[in-house]
């Protein structure tokens, strides 16, 4: 696998045992991010013990035994950047229109 050189952490471990239907995802400078299982179909299709074999490659990328897709650091990226962004955008909608006028 090669690496991107465009993103500076990487990804230490997953798990999918302390938050039910979600997987918290471990990075190498510390931080952590939890991801709903609906944003990763085909996780979500595993079982929960096929969920604990899972692989990490190069330290950007991850797979599961009993699964052919890899999935990159990148996808766990863009969907905090999609969360931030329909956040912001909901707080754009609710301002009054009087502050707009």
């Amino acid at each position: 696998m090669c690496k991107n050189r465009n993103i500076k952490t990487g990804i230490k471990r997953l798990d999918f045992v302390s938050h039910r239907g979600k997987m918290m995802v471990y990075l190498t400078d510390g931080r952590q991010i939890l991801v709903p299982l609906s944003f990763f179909p085909d996780i979500k299709l595993l079982s929960v013990k096929d969920r604990t074999d899972w692989i990490i490659l190069d330290e950007q990328f991850f797979t599961f035994a009993r699964l052919s897709k890899v999935f990159s650091i990148e996808e766990v990226i863009e969907f905090i950047s999609n969360l931030v962004i329909k956040e912001y955008e909901e707080k754009l909608i609710e301002i009054p229109n009087e502050i707009i006028d």
